[in-house]
């Protein structure tokens, strides 16, 4: 597999680099997005709003980080500048988002997709690094690069690697079954009934060696279930209503809340739903949704998610989710029923301000 690595602003592909200079709905770059919303969020103060505001006005993204992380330091005559600002806000109480650390990935993903999105330039060229692995290689940061020894984490590269699939259809984990496709690559899978009892020629097969098998080998550790009918092989946590944990392994059904196939449920079901899958993703938990087929209240559920997760427009977010859904073998359109369009249509035109703030 070829490997891209980026960093220094003097090498190739400096434009996958969140210090790269392309403006995002008011913000100059995605470091300056991602380091502002720690100060701006649901329950903050108004000093806490004027300190994400002088986050957002500095004049190079390394600032803002500095800023951001309340960095008091000596040397040049702006890093002083930067040490007032700081001080003058530390002492007006100003905080960082109390559950920062549970919510920065998901941060991170919505600043690199926002900043790709809104710039065919730029999505082009993530576009064409194809199957290419992707490397931040920095020498600094071993969470979102892969530091001085080259055995960090490499958050971003993975994160942007994510978005090269939802915008570009690209990616090298495959779906773990013709009746399933990945929405965000190793974190949400969109499917049909795990325990339909079928292989993936659509053969009768025992519910112990079945599809749900497959996709716990994959990576899943948490089934949510939108179903309340039950039909073919159920799979036997399913019958029992609620939360069950079997070896780690936790399914969800909310099908009593849901209904029955091609159905719908309230708005504020669907909300509550949508930043639950939202906060797992934080967790890094591994997350598949399904109804029976994968598709009609599935792809319901995954569009409200993508327009919350990634602050999207309706429209927007239902061609995302059909565009993931496109890349299964086993392919059924979507919506399904005007009902389920008009749902996600009504929750992701909502007022933005209630859509901006990642739970």
């Amino acid at each position: 597999m070829d490997v891209i690595e980026f960093y220094d602003k003097d090498r190739p592909y400096y434009e996958l680099s969140n210090y790269y200079p392309t403006s995002i709905y008011g913000y100059p770059t995605s470091e300056h997005y991602y380091q502002s919303m720690k100060y701006d969020y649901t329950g903050n103060t108004d000093i806490d709003n004027e300190y994400a505001d002088q986050i957002v006005a500095q004049n190079t993204p390394n600032k803002a980080r500095i800023l951001a992380g309340q960095l008091i330091k000596g040397g040049y005559k702006w890093q002083l500048e930067l040490n007032d600002i700081i001080k003058y806000y530390k002492e007006r109480g100003i905080k960082i988002r109390p559950d920062w650390e549970d919510v920065k990935d998901n941060i991170m993903r919505r600043a690199v997709f926002l900043k790709f999105n809104v710039n065919e330039t730029l999505k082009q060229l993530l576009c064409d690094t194809k199957h290419s692995y992707l490397v931040e290689d920095s020498p600094r940061d071993s969470y979102w690069g892969v530091g001085k020894d080259k055995t960090g984490q490499n958050k971003l590269g993975h994160i942007l690697m994510e978005t090269r699939f939802i915008l570009c259809g690209i990616y090298n984990i495959p779906a773990p079954s013709d009746y399933s496709n990945w929405v965000i690559p190793g974190h949400l899978l969109m499917a049909a009934n795990p325990g339909r009892g079928l292989d993936d020629s659509g053969k009768k097969n025992n519910w112990k060696t079945d599809l749900a098998t497959k996709y716990i080998l994959s990576g899943v550790d948490t089934f949510i279930s939108l179903q309340e009918e039950v039909s073919g092989n159920p799979y036997i946590p399913y019958q029992i209503t609620g939360t069950v944990n079997i070896n780690g392994i936790v399914f969800r059904k909310y099908g009593k809340v849901w209904g029955y196939d091609l159905g719908v449920t309230d708005d504020s079901s669907i909300i509550i739903l949508a930043k639950a899958i939202i906060r797992l993703l934080s967790m890094n938990r591994k997350v598949m949704v399904h109804c029976e087929g994968g598709k009609g209240r599935t792809d319901t559920v995954i569009a409200v998610v993508l327009g919350m997760l990634y602050y999207l427009k309706p429209q927007t977010a239902m061609t995302l989710a059909q565009s993931t859904s496109d890349t299964r073998k086993s392919k059924r359109s979507y919506p399904q029923t005007k009902e389920q369009t008009d749902q996600v249509t009504r929750i992701l035109s909502m007022n933005m301000d209630v859509l901006k703030d990642i739970q």
